[in-house]
């Protein structure tokens, strides 16, 4: 999980009590609605919280778990209407579940943003 501190403003004490791992500060820029990014100048401090116990020795493998690895991924075939009925799912922006009147990026763009923060972290720091 991940949250965004606006600072001086908040101090996220709460989640620090909470476990909640401080990583640093973003680069100041906003999600655009129609895509994209827009620098708006105001970093906030960046806060993730594991979801797993062994999150942190899982992100800094250079190999997924063996147990992920031991049944082989089924293939599905879809047709042309689930295709459809799916594809608004990954590329379209969704309402955010805690404010309905908020949207969020498309699931294609979160899950790529989620994967890319999480390997350049790694890198950056492999004694994570």
């Amino acid at each position: 999980a991940e949250t965004f501190v606006e600072s001086p403003r908040f101090t996220g004490a709460c989640y620090r009590a909470a476990n909640w791992i401080d990583v640093g500060w973003t680069k100041g820029f906003a999600r655009r609605p129609g895509g994209g990014y827009v620098y708006h100048g105001q970093p906030k401090r960046l806060l993730v919280y594991p979801l797993h116990p062994q999150a942190r020795t899982w992100l800094a493998q250079p190999q997924p778990q063996s147990e992920w690895t031991k049944t082989p991924m089924q293939t599905v075939t879809l047709s042309d209407a689930q295709n459809g009925r799916l594809a608004p799912n990954f590329l379209s922006p969704a309402r955010h579940p805690q404010h309905p009147g908020c949207q969020t990026a498309p699931l294609i763009e979160r899950i790529q943003d989620g994967f890319s923060s999480i390997i350049d972290h790694v890198e950056a720091s492999p004694e994570m």
